[in-house]
């Protein structure tokens, strides 16, 4: 049986990377960490998720404010160096750091809904 393919598209919602380094080339892995990392940054950035949201309602909420502030600073540092070619997608060290920062992302993403 033959599928069709779809190509989703959600105009009101478009998630433009800009992060992504200029290789002609860019493995999977990387792609879904620079998109994640770009939604995260468009909830913080677009949606202001840290300024409409009562972060100081009790201890969770104060906890992943600064998981969410400690995410945002490793990503503006991790995708500037990723934008000077400074990152080398062979070393395990860096993929582990990567890998702990998506897994982390994905654990606070419920309170990035506004």
């Amino acid at each position: 049986m033959e599928t069709k393919k779809r190509n989703l598209t959600f105009s009101n919602n478009p998630v433009h990377i800009n992060s992504l380094p200029k290789y002609s080339w860019i493995e999977r892995d990387t792609l879904l960490l620079h998109i994640a990392f770009q939604i995260f940054m468009d909830a913080l950035e677009k949606d202001r998720v840290l300024e409409v949201i009562n972060w100081e309602c009790n201890d969770e909420y104060r906890t992943v404010r600064q998981y969410i502030i400690e995410l945002r600073n490793w990503w503006l540092q991790r995708k500037d160096k990723d934008r000077l070619k400074e990152i080398d997608y062979s070393d395990e060290k860096q993929y582990e750091e990567d890998s702990t920062h998506l897994h982390m992302l994905m654990l606070i993403r419920k309170y990035l809904v506004v």
